[in-house]
């Protein structure tokens, strides 16, 4: 369904019009042109950046090519996400385009969740030389890849690697489990079996991690510590300035999904979501909360 908005909701305007697209060039010669994903039909991108794929074994670490553009070390014992980076060059295309409209040059964005980095060197690439982009990921692992991507790509001298969870209070010890071969879903609320690594890290709020710093766009996929995320966002969210959020929401990991919801929503924020084939269409509360409660919503917060 188109998306409708209501006069308090010009933030999304905005983002479903496309004025967030980059007007820029971006810099060097490029294999793709990642504008394509906002002005040809899905398919084709999808198609063409596959036909672009390349790896590298490196022994532990597999070099790919994505997007048909980033140079990308992956972990070669990962069976979730690098499978998906090496063979098909994407991942979540309806997230990846949805990127690409809330997100400009000269932007401060923070990456809470990064993983490898297939997000971070999109968002770096968008936010161009005059912006900077924070990759928090506390997987050592994890980060050590990230930060090599963005040196080969050239985006080190805009990445701030932040090693430290994001959590509700700073200096707090938590135990971060990942599991065996699917490093992406390691988690501070693990419920699996004893197949993953356990490693204590210290705790770090996002107001202390940005301080009286700018920050325009966020991206949360933490793996259902997103309440404790937002619980160390409280002076950014009370700065009342104009900010996008996407954030995985799934009911499932939350003890009361509506409460923490709507708590959102009370930062003034305007609600979408991703669909998997319409873009960001607008939502509610009751058609967040609807259907399955295990399955990963992508929330878009705008205002």
């Amino acid at each position: 369904m188109p998306m409708e908005f209501t006069s308090r909701s010009n933030a999304m305007r905005r983002i479903a019009s496309g004025l967030f697209r980059r007007a820029r060039e971006p810099v060097g010669l490029p294999i793709f042109d990642i504008g394509k994903l906002l002005n040809c039909p899905r398919s084709e991108n999808e198609a063409q950046i596959r036909s672009l794929c390349a790896t590298v074994n490196l022994g532990n670490d597999i070099l790919c090519r994505v997007l048909g553009r980033y140079k990308m070390f992956v972990d070669i014992n990962d069976a979730g996400l690098a499978p998906h980076l090496m063979l098909d060059g994407y991942w979540e295309m309806q997230v990846t385009e949805a990127m690409m409209r809330l997100v400009q040059a000269g932007m401060t964005v923070v990456d809470v969740g990064a993983n490898q980095g297939y997000f971070t060197m999109l968002l770096a690439d968008l936010v161009g030389p005059t912006g900077k982009i924070y990759a928090a990921e506390p997987n050592p692992r994890m980060m050590s890849l990230l930060q090599r991507s963005a040196r080969v790509n050239g985006f080190d001298a805009r990445t701030v690697g932040v090693t430290q969870p994001l959590s509700a209070q700073s200096g707090a010890e938590v135990t971060l489990h990942i599991p065996k071969d699917f490093p992406q879903n390691g988690s501070m609320h693990w419920t699996g079996d004893d197949r993953s690594e356990a490693i204590t890290l210290t705790t770090i709020t996002f107001d202390e991690l940005i301080g009286d710093g700018p920050v325009d766009f966020i991206k949360i996929d933490v793996e259902g510590a997103e309440e404790n995320v937002w619980a160390g966002m409280t002076r950014v969210i009370a700065r009342n300035k104009p900010l996008s959020i996407i954030l995985e929401f799934t009911p499932a990991r939350y003890q009361d999904p509506e409460a923490f919801l709507r708590h959102i929503l009370s930062g003034g924020f305007a609600l979408g979501v991703i669909h998997p084939t319409n873009g960001i269409i607008a939502a509610t509360v009751e058609t967040i909360l609807a259907g399955p409660a295990h399955i990963d919503r992508m929330l878009v917060l705008a205002r």
